[in-house]
């Protein structure tokens, strides 16, 4: 069986989808910092790589389930692109 190594950060969770990452993660995931933030505005951005797009839609389900509405726009962009977003939001 594959080790199974998640790296948790300020700037998210890393891994290897199949490995510990997938979408049952990143939606308990979602949905526990949804709890947590308390606020009505998340920008959730992803990678370029072809598991960002599934794991983004799993994100966004965690937070829409504890009631972070979901603001549609879930683009690839970097991540100085996605602070710079985020000081519209505070």
């Amino acid at each position: 069986m594959p080790q199974r190594i998640l790296i948790k950060s300020t700037s998210g969770v890393r891994g290897i989808v199949g490995a510990g990452l997938d979408p049952l993660l990143a939606t308990a995931y979602g949905a526990a910092f949804g709890t947590m933030l308390r606020k009505s505005s998340v920008v959730v951005g992803r990678d370029s790589r072809p598991s960002g797009e599934m794991l983004t839609q799993a994100v966004v389900a965690g937070l829409t389930s504890v009631g972070i509405p979901d603001r549609g726009d879930r683009r690839q962009e970097t991540e100085s692109g996605r602070r710079h977003l985020c000081h519209g939001l505070a």
